[in-house]
């Protein structure tokens, strides 16, 4: 009779442990990739340099606070850097730094070039390695300002 009590005992505590799991939500995590530019064709824009992730954003704003500010210019070449230059702008404005967006500039260039060692290497670091800038050359001699120029991207 006592090993009949404990299982139901058992038996109990097993179905409250099941309840509690049936009740209990699960928590799903969902990854939000940035959004894609596809062509007209509906395939995707091999040229498009797409958006930045939050958190290079973020680690890009992180290491502008540690540099000293000077107004910037960013260039854009098209309008397949529109959206990466959203997030440059989202990132200086964040860390307290005046920007000025400029477009068409060059459709000839290509990659990223700035005036400012300091600015290549904190977009380097923000971003893993994943972008890197090129320094401009003499052609950039306004002390004032930086130069952050978006080229075309190649595949």
């Amino acid at each position: 009779m006592k090993h009949v009590a404990i299982l139901y005992a058992l038996s109990g505590a097993a179905l409250a442990l099941s309840a509690i799991n049936y009740f209990t939500p699960e928590i799903h995590t969902t990854k939000i990739e940035p959004i894609k530019q596809a062509t007209a064709s509906g395939k995707l824009n091999p040229y498009d340099w797409g958006e930045l992730e939050q958190a290079e954003v973020d680690a890009l704003q992180k290491k502008l606070e540690a540099i000293p500010k000077l107004p910037v210019t960013i260039f854009c070449s098209n309008e397949n850097c529109r959206n990466i230059v959203l997030d440059f702008d989202n990132a200086f404005e964040s860390a307290k730094w005046q920007t000025d967006i400029q477009k068409p500039f060059s459709d000839a260039a290509k990659g990223i070039w700035t005036s400012s060692q300091d600015l290549a290497d904190a977009i380097r670091d923000a971003t893993n390695g994943r972008l890197t800038a090129s320094i401009l050359g003499p052609e950039w001699d306004d002390k004032t300002r930086i130069a952050l120029a978006i080229g075309r991207k190649t595949r």
